[in-house]
């Protein structure tokens, strides 16, 4: 942790200023101009103030540890398993889905049934049917491959279009290679699906998921590709812990013995 207060909090976001307003018993995150971000000067500022205040300062309750070892928040990257897959995504194909009559939703499941996936999927589309059951994978092989395809000519076209924006800025920043013109065109499409955002799905949607999408531009020309700095390797390794456990005594030990025998 870096000693910031949470997501719901009026300064949740570690990366700028923007203060967070309450509407409707939730907090939003508005989408403003400019941005002012958060320098690690500026942070560590402000944990030394929270500290000798012994009060939260702009969001920040006081020191961390980690900021004599790393330069917060510029090192603190955003994780695109849950920020923007189980996030962004996640809520805008419930939103689509959930607008489908159900002759759409049919065309739409159909048109899933007949996508033929190479093996790196590891299976076909999921069924929008499960769609409460979809994992962090299932919605971002649907923001990169499928989504596009499912929802044209089903929901309307500027609803499909923001649709897009996000699809395809999302998957320019996690290409393998990256250059600034992919960096820039992302940026670019991210600022006009946020600029649309509001008008499409109201502006109770604004939440900090959403709001994140303006730092990950910056994120990846620091970092590199979205890819490598997601939750996505400790889930798969969470799922090797739990397949090692073969009973309720001794845990640890099952595990150890597991790991050192496929060595």
């Amino acid at each position: 942790s870096v000693n910031i207060i949470q997501f719901n909090g009026y300064y949740g976001c570690p990366y700028c200023y923007t203060r967070g307003i309450y509407q409707n018993n939730r907090l939003l995150y508005p989408c403003q101009e400019p941005i002012v971000c958060r320098s690690p000067e500026e942070f560590r500022r402000d944990a030394n103030l929270a500290e000798e205040l012994k009060s939260t300062v702009n969001g920040i309750k006081g020191r961390c540890f980690l900021d004599e070892i790393i330069q917060i928040p510029l090192d603190v990257p955003i994780d695109a398993m849950h920020q923007v897959f189980l996030g962004c995504a996640k809520s805008i194909t419930t939103a689509l889905v959930g607008s489908l009559t159900k002759r759409d939703l049919q065309v739409a499941e159909d048109r899933l049934s007949f996508i033929q996936c190479p093996r790196s999927f590891n299976g076909k589309p999921k069924s929008l049917a499960e769609l409460t059951f979809w994992k962090a994978r299932d919605f971002k092989q649907f923001l990169f491959h499928f989504g596009i395809f499912c929802f044209d000519g089903l929901v309307r076209e500027d609803f499909s279009l923001s649709f897009s924006q996000l699809s395809i800025s999302i998957r320019l920043l996690s290409m393998k290679t990256l250059e600034e013109s992919h960096i820039k065109k992302a940026e670019e499409l991210g600022q006009k699906f946020q600029e649309d955002f509001v008008t499409l799905y109201g502006s109770d949607s604004q939440s900090f998921n959403f709001h994140s999408l303006r730092h990950l531009a910056d994120q990846v020309r620091r970092k590199g590709p979205l890819w490598k700095n997601s939750a996505f390797a400790f889930e798969s390794a969470n799922h090797f812990l739990l397949n090692s456990v073969g009973g309720t005594l001794k845990s640890l030990s099952h595990v150890i013995d597991i790991f050192l025998l496929r060595l």
